[in-house]
């Protein structure tokens, strides 16, 4: 039996399987990891944007939550001293007033507060400024005048930027209030 020769004329012949990718799928693929990697781009962005956000937010809550502590310090002090001596010499923040604990105070006519974006206080007119507090006693006092208690409201206020609906960056006022009942 004689064994088939090729030759350079003779045909080759293919067992129908087709090996790699045409030139077609590798482009197909590219195109659909693109708009893939498009889209994780998009998302990064938001969530950067998502985070200043919340960052901001979170010390402008830790700072309204500092000052009611302060607050609320300087009133079981004056509280305590008003029980032994009939009398309030303690300061510091002042947000008690000695004198007269039946009429509201406001603090946004003479003593707002600045802080920069750590939380740390700095001048009203500092570079640095971010957040600035605001805070008010509410009138009149919840018992008698050794087992007091006033709401103390906090406000702490910022500018944020944001993207509306067009796709502009706007700079939009934010506020958040915080409230307590303190012993005065």
């Amino acid at each position: 039996m004689a064994t088939p020769r090729l030759t350079l004329s003779s045909p080759v012949r293919h067992s129908g399987l087709q090996a790699g990718f045409s030139l077609v799928e590798l482009l197909m693929v590219a195109f659909i990891l693109a708009i893939g990697l498009l889209g994780l781009g998009a998302l990064q962005v938001v969530s950067t944007a998502q985070s200043a956000s919340s960052r901001e937010r979170g010390t402008a809550n830790l700072i309204a939550h500092s000052i009611l502590d302060r607050a609320q310090s300087e009133g079981s002090l004056s509280a305590a001293e008003r029980l032994t001596t009939d009398t309030v010499t303690s300061t510091g923040f002042t947000f008690i007033a000695p004198t007269d604990l039946t009429t509201a105070h406001d603090s946004t006519t003479n003593e707002s507060l600045a802080f920069n974006v750590r939380g740390d206080l700095v001048a009203a007119t500092a570079a640095d400024k971010v957040f600035t507090l605001t805070w008010r006693r509410q009138n009149g006092v919840s018992a008698s005048l050794n087992t007091a208690y006033q709401e103390f409201i906090v406000n702490v206020s910022w500018k944020e930027a944001v993207h509306n609906t067009s796709g502009q960056v706007v700079v939009v006022d934010k506020t958040i209030s915080v409230s307590r009942y303190v012993r005065v």
